[in-house]
């Protein structure tokens, strides 16, 4: 007798197993600890730079080199990821693990972009 007959020949007993095996996975659902906003740190941050008309090595010298230049002064920054297109620029900044507030972190890479903005052309718009 394989279990295939047994579960045919006795429904009452299978029935009663799938009920009660259904029974404990509804319990276990409701008993099982749950976090609605469960912590996780973002530690990247973008930004990007539009000028207009540029070309991309026009875009990497006037801009996204003076921009990183600034960027790298921060003691926070692990690594920095750049690409120039035509008209575009754009800057991946990733932060040390060691820092769980982000927030003044985020705050510095924001003053320094500003602080490099005198040093831009002056038709391009930077997003955050």
């Amino acid at each position: 007798m394989n279990i295939t007959e047994v579960a045919i020949k006795k429904k009452v007993v299978t029935f009663t197993f799938i009920i009660l095996m259904v029974l404990a996975g509804i319990s276990t659902y409701f008993k099982l600890p749950k976090a609605e906003d469960p912590g996780y740190v973002v530690r990247t941050a973008t930004v990007a730079v539009i000028y207009p008309g540029a070309s991309p090595s026009r875009v990497e010298n006037l801009i996204t080199d003076k921009i990183e230049q600034r960027i790298q002064e921060m003691p926070e920054v692990d690594y920095i990821d750049s690409e120039s297109r035509e008209g575009f620029s754009y800057i991946t900044v990733q932060f040390k693990d060691e820092y769980v507030e982000m927030r003044p972190v985020f705050d510095k890479l924001r003053r320094k972009v500003d602080d490099a903005k005198k040093d831009l052309p002056l038709n391009i718009l930077i997003f955050f």
